[in-house]
């Protein structure tokens, strides 16, 4: 889940920073973290207490 933080922070805020911004790449960064983010959902397990 961490990887998403990142790969945001990563990409709009640095490309914001660099004026290399654009609409077609803001949507991409976030589409990519959306995958990111549902893959890791359903994938990593959950944790489930021991009785």
């Amino acid at each position: 889940m961490d990887v998403v933080k990142y790969l945001l922070t990563a990409g709009l805020i640095g490309s914001a920073l660099t004026d290399k911004f654009d609409i077609k790449s803001g949507v991409f960064v976030v589409i990519v973290a959306i995958i990111v983010y549902l893959i890791a959902f359903f994938t990593i397990p959950t944790e489930e207490e021991e009785k």
